[in-house]
This record gives C-alpha cells, sequence and structure tokens, in this order.
C-alpha cells in the first residue's frame, strides 16, 4: 500500500521502539521534512516525481524533497543525449535523473550495501545504458580504505576496510562525457586528479563537485584552473566548474 507524503508515494516497514510498524501518513510527513528521525526506515520504496528508488535509510529521504540541491538538480536535469558520469552515486539519484532523460550514465559508488541499492534504482527506473562500478573513483589503480559513517568517507588511513580503487580516466577509454558529478566526502581532488586525460581533452566535461571547506575548494579549483576551468558556486557547498572562451 502507497501513502501520499507531499508529491512522493512511500511505502513499506520503519523501527519504532526497535520493532518493526508500518508508519503512519503523519510519520511519514515528519521524516519527509526532517522534522524527527524516528522511525527509522528499514525497508522502504519511495516514488517521486524523478523515479521510484528503493532507500537505504530514513536520510535519503532527503534526497527526494523537492528542494534539495536544487542547482545541482537543474543541471542534471538539463543533460540531454550524453554521457554522465556519477562519482559518489550513493542510491542513484541523478544517476536515474540522468538515465531517464536519455543520457549514458556510469556510476561509481564504493559501499557494497548503497551499491546494491544504486543497481536496484537503476533497475526500477529502466536506466538500459548504464554502467556501475563498486569501487572508489581515484588518482591510481589499487586499493584505498573506506571509512563508513552516516555518509561515507573515502581515506587512505588504516581504518574501516579495503575497496577497489581505479581512476575515471580508466573506466572512460578515451570516452568524453558531457558531465562529471564529484560527491565523495573530501576526496574529490584525487577522483580529479585521475581525470587528467579527459581534462585535456578538446571537449571537456563541466564538472559539479562538492566542497565543504574552504581548503577543499581552495584544492580542487586550483587544480581545475591549470585546465582553463572558471568556478561558479550552486549553494553552500556544492559548485560548477566550466572551460572559459
Amino acid at each position: 500500500m502507497w501513502t501520499k507524503t507531499g508529491t512522493l508515494y512511500v511505502r513499506g516497514t520503519f523501527l519504532r521502539n526497535g520493532l518493526p510498524h508500518a508508519a503512519s501518513w503523519l510519520d511519514r510527513a515528519k521524516i519527509l521534512w526532517g522534522a524527527v528521525k524516528w522511525p527509522l526506515p528499514v525497508d522502504c520504496v519511495v516514488k517521486s516525481p524523478v523515479g521510484v528508488f528503493h532507500l537505504t535509510d530514513m536520510g535519503r529521504l532527503n534526497f527526494l524533497r523537492p528542494g534539495w540541491e536544487a542547482g545541482v538538480r537543474s543541471i542534471i536535469s538539463s543533460l540531454r543525449r550524453s554521457l554522465f558520469v556519477d562519482v559518489g552515486a550513493n542510491i542513484g539519484l541523478y544517476s536515474v535523473i540522468a538515465g531517464r532523460n536519455g543520457n549514458d550514465v556510469i556510476s561509481f559508488e564504493p559501499e557494497p550495501r548503497t551499491y546494491s541499492f544504486l543497481k536496484e534504482n537503476l533497475s526500477k527506473n529502466d536506466v538500459a545504458t548504464s554502467e556501475a562500478y563498486n569501487c572508489a573513483a581515484w588518482d591510481s589503480e589499487g586499493f584505498v580504505d573506506l571509512k563508513k559513517g552516516w555518509t561515507t568517507a573515502w581515506t587512505q588511513t588504516v581504518e574501516g576496510f579495503q575497496i577497489r580503487a581505479t581512476t575515471v580516466d580508466s573506466v572512460l577509454r578515451g570516452r568524453v562525457p558531457g558531465l562529471v558529478k564529484i560527491d565523495v566526502e573530501g576526496s574529490e581532488l584525487k577522483v580529479l586528479q585521475g581525470m587528467r586525460e579527459t581534462l585535456e581533452t578538446a571537449n571537456r566535461p563541466k564538472i559539479i563537485f562538492e566542497a565543504r571547506t574552504e581548503t577543499k575548494l581552495h584544492e580542487s579549483t586550483n587544480f581545475l584552473q591549470r585546465y582553463g576551468y572558471r568556478i561558479t558556486p550552486l549553494d553552500r557547498t556544492d559548485f560548477l566548474a566550466e572551460v572559459t572562451a
């Protein structure tokens, strides 16, 4: 049974006091608008204007809010008949939006459980021309440690567990995307350093990247400016890089 909340329809089981509970429409509305953190979804499927999504936890429900990352969503939604690269794809919101608009999609998601939801959501939304990789996009081939928390962070410490790493250039194999989105919890520069061949092509892609601190913004901006990019803020933590004329 689907329950309507705003522009979304929700179906699933939630936890309340440690026990499965079918949430009421009011519970679901409170979750949608961030009013409460409980009940937590255990197995939640959401129908939204941009697609159908199996969610991993309550936090991902925020992704489907109408105003979530409006600037980022607008740019990705405008892409047509191109190649979209989604680095840090999570449950696949932006991969699905791009794929349903007729673009080829390449997605990277290193966390194994989240990757399984990404694959399922691509299938649920009939994104046929897609490639999904359960690995980290990095500056070289090898292994990096995945540090788990509320969000995943890619680190080179001894904590966490090791995952395979590759470069965007290695996966593209000469293909040139129209747009690349990078959201990897602070390791954006490592991803960019693994894209040097792509950044040296005649048709360099637009790049959306996240930077949560001034230091991270400075790192990515300095690197991209070497390749002729100018940086424009989309919101407090997301930025658009485009090649200057």
